[in-house]
C-alpha cells in the first residue's frame, strides 16, 4: 500500500489540490496519512477538523432531525457549511476542494465497517458522495489505513469517478443523492485492475434496481440461494434452475451473482453491458450481487464473514459445466484422495451446492463430498451464447418462438 499512497499524494500535488478535511468517527485518517510524509500536509491541507461531539455537530451544522450520523446527508451539511465559510474568507488561499468523511468502525466480525465520503471540487463545481465498505474484519489500525487510502484516491481523482481504483467504493451519489450506477460499477472494475486491491469488494442491486450495502441486504434475508455466473444474458433455464432450488428451500431468498472478474484475463468487462444484465435480472424480480472476483471461494468468504451462519443456510446453484470446473479447481474431480475430500468438506461446511445435470455435458461427483447435492430436473442445454447470437442478428422471429419476447432482450446488445 505504501507505493499506492505515495502515487496518490504525488497526483494530488500535481493537481495543485489544496483543501479542507472534515472527518468524524475515526479521527482524521486521510489528513493523518498526509502528516506521515515530509513536506506534504502543509501543501495540501488548508485546515483539518474532527468534530466528534454530536451536540457540537447539531449546533454547528444544523443537521435535520433524526439524521443518521453515518450518512451522505451529514457529509452534505459539512460541505455546505465549510464551503460558505471558505467563500466568505478573503484569505482563502486558493482552496479548491473539501473532503468530508463519516466513519463507522466495526468491533465484531459479523459487521462490516463502512462510511461515506463527501467531496466538493470548488473549481470544477463537482460534488460527489462515495460510500465504502470494508467487508473483511481487520484491526482498527488496518481499517483506518484503508479509509485513508480511499480518501486520498478520491482527492487524486479530482471529481472524476472513472479514475478511482481503491476497490472499496460500492455506491456513488450526485449532489441530489441520485445513484450514479455506471460510475459505481466503473470504480469497482478499476479496483479489480489495481494490483494493490486483493479483497473481494461487493455490492447489491436489489430487485427494485437500487444499489444497497451488502450488510443492509442481509438484514432483510435469512437463508440465501446464490446462482453465480455471467448471465450474458440470462435465459429461461437459468430462471428455471433457481426456481427449482427455491421450490425445495422456500425459506431462502434466491439471488443471482455476477462477477466483474473473468477467467480470461484478456476479456474486459463492459460497464453498459453489465448494467443491462443487472437490470434484466431485476426485471425478472431478482436481487443481484456483484463481486469483484469470480472464484467461488471469494464469494463464500465475503458472505460468510458478513453474517452469522449459526441459524442461516447458504446454497450455491451449479450447472453441470460449472460443477466440473469448480471441482477441478478444488482438486477433487479426478480420483480425489481422502485428505482432499476431507479438506473440501471442511472448507465449504457453511454452504451446500445444488447442482443440475445438463444434456450435453457428462459430469460425475464423488459421493464423499457431503455438501454436493444433485437436484433432479430434466436436463437441458440452453446457452447464453446462442441467445446472444439471436440478439446480435436481430432474429426476432426465433426469439419470439423461444419465448424471449421482452424488449430488454431485443435491445440487449444495442
Amino acid at each position: 500500500m505504501k507505493n499506492y499512497i505515495q502515487d496518490k499524494i504525488n497526483t494530488i500535488k500535481e493537481n495543485n489540490s489544496y483543501g479542507v478535511f472534515i472527518e468524524v468517527g475515526g479521527g482524521l485518517p486521510t489528513y493523518n496519512e498526509l502528516c506521515k510524509h515530509p513536506n506534504t500536509a502543509s501543501k495540501i491541507a488548508y485546515y483539518a477538523e474532527s468534530p466528534n461531539s454530536w451536540d457540537y455537530n447539531k449546533e454547528t451544522y444544523q443537521h435535520e432531525p433524526n439524521v443518521r450520523a453515518v450518512s451522505p446527508e451529514i457529509c452534505l451539511r459539512f460541505l455546505t457549511v465549510h464551503y460558505m465559510e471558505i467563500m466568505s474568507n478573503e484569505n482563502k488561499q486558493n482552496v479548491n476542494f473539501i473532503l468530508t468523511n463519516t466513519i463507522q468502525i466495526a468491533n465484531e466480525k459479523s459487521v462490516a465497517s463502512h462510511g461515506w465520503f463527501g467531496y466538493m471540487n470548488t473549481e470544477l463545481n463537482i460534488t460527489r458522495f462515495y460510500h465504502y465498505s470494508i467487508n473483511t474484519y481487520q484491526s482498527r489500525k488496518n481499517q483506518l489505513d484503508i479509509i485513508a487510502k480511499i480518501g486520498l484516491d478520491i482527492i487524486a481523482a479530482n471529481g472524476d469517478s472513472s479514475l478511482l481504483d481503491n476497490g472499496y467504493i460500492d455506491n456513488i451519489l450526485d449532489i441530489d443523492f441520485n445513484q450514479l450506477q455506471e460510475e459505481t460499477l466503473s470504480s469497482l472494475i478499476n479496483g479489480k485492475l489495481n494490483k494493490h486491491s486483493y479483497h473481494n469488494s461487493t455490492l447489491v442491486f436489489n430487485k427494485e434496481g437500487k444499489i444497497e450495502r451488502l450488510n443492509d441486504f442481509f438484514r432483510k434475508t435469512k437463508d440465501l440461494i446464490v446462482f453465480k455466473g455471467s448471465f450474458n444474458p440470462v435465459h429461461k433455464d437459468h430462471i428455471s434452475l433457481i426456481e427449482r432450488c427455491y421450490e425445495k428451500n422456500t425459506d431462502a431468498t434466491p439471488v443471482f451473482a455476477i462477477s466483474v472478474d473473468n477467467r480470461d484475463p484478456n476479456k474486459k468487462t463492459d460497464v453498459k453491458n453489465l448494467l443491462k444484465r443487472i437490470h434484466l435480472l431485476n426485471h425478472f424480480g431478482y436481487d443481484v450481487i456483484i463481486d469483484v472476483f469470480g472464484l467461488y471461494h471469494y464469494s463464500y468468504t465475503t458472505l460468510t464473514q458478513n453474517i452469522d451462519f449459526k441459524n442461516r443456510k447458504l446454497y450455491y446453484v451449479l450447472g453441470a459445466d460449472i460443477v466440473k470446473r469448480f471441482l477441478k479447481d478444488e482438486y477433487v474431480y479426478v480420483k480425489p484422495d481422502k485428505a482432499s475430500v476431507m479438506s473440501f468438506n471442511y472448507k465449504w461446511d457453511k454452504c451446500s451446492f445444488l447442482w443440475f445435470s445438463r444434456a450435453d455435458i457428462n459430469v460425475s461427483v464423488d459421493k464423499r463430498l457431503t455438501n454436493m447435492h444433485h437436484v433432479e430436473k430434466e436436463p437441458t442445454s440452453s446457452s447464453s451464447t446462442h441467445l446472444r447470437e439471436l440478439i446480435l442478428t436481430k432474429n426476432i422471429e426465433e426469439l419470439i418462438r423461444l419465448g424471449y419476447t421482452h424488449k430488454l432482450y431485443h435491445n440487449f446488445l444495442d
